[in-house]
């Protein structure tokens, strides 16, 4: 149980500096970077910082994140695009804040 000032924050901890993951392609030869979205639920706005690339909320007895994420379907980054299966793996932070 958290208390009703205190907060959860779920990051992305491998995320590079402009929010992206990178992806590897079934060979292992190819990558590339997609961008992720971060979305609030609800018409959330929260009146203070969060954290960087912080993905999830959660306050007082909530069961579900003020917050959502997906990557974007448009923006990725890579030398060349390569047909064929790319996988990713997301490291996440959960962290307790006030």
């Amino acid at each position: 149980n958290i208390t009703a000032d205190e907060k959860i924050f779920v990051c992305v901890a491998n995320a590079d500096e402009n929010g992206r993951i990178l992806f590897t392609h079934e060979n292992g030869e190819y990558t590339m970077k997609k961008e992720f979205e971060v979305r609030n639920k609800n018409g959330y706005s929260p009146d203070y910082a969060l954290p960087e690339n912080c993905v999830g909320v959660f306050e007082g007895e909530d069961l579900s994140s003020k917050l959502y994420f997906l990557l974007s379907p448009e923006e990725y980054e890579c030398e060349k695009a390569y047909a064929g299966m790319y996988s990713a793996t997301v490291e996440f932070n959960v962290s307790l804040g006030g």
